[in-house]
């Protein structure tokens, strides 16, 4: 019998690994499309800046999906308050710069 995996980490600091996930991706992204540049597949300015954005939002959608499920976690099914999304947006700001 094989043993059950282990649940997985919640990270702790949410907010913090999102901007981290979003530096790297974006990072990848601007790498990529450097590449698309210099290879003359992207060949004006609306080409390139269409090209970043659709990957920029990509990479914002994949980043702060942990966020949005934590959000839906505290405040979905009837739970939302201003005070109780206070307190998380507040979590999260903190949690943005490590404290």
């Amino acid at each position: 019998m094989r043993p059950e995996p282990p649940e997985p980490l919640v990270p702790t600091a949410t907010a913090r690994v999102a901007f981290d996930n979003y530096r790297r991706l974006m990072s990848e992204a601007w790498s990529a499309g450097a590449d698309c540049l210099e290879r003359g597949e992207l060949t004006n300015d609306r080409a390139a800046h269409d090209w970043i954005e659709e990957r920029a939002q990509l990479a914002r959608k994949a980043a702060f999906a942990p966020i949005h499920t934590r959000e839906q976690t505290a405040l979905g099914d009837g739970k939302w308050s201003a005070d109780a999304n206070a307190r998380l947006w507040r979590e999260l700001a903190a949690e943005s710069v490590g404290r």
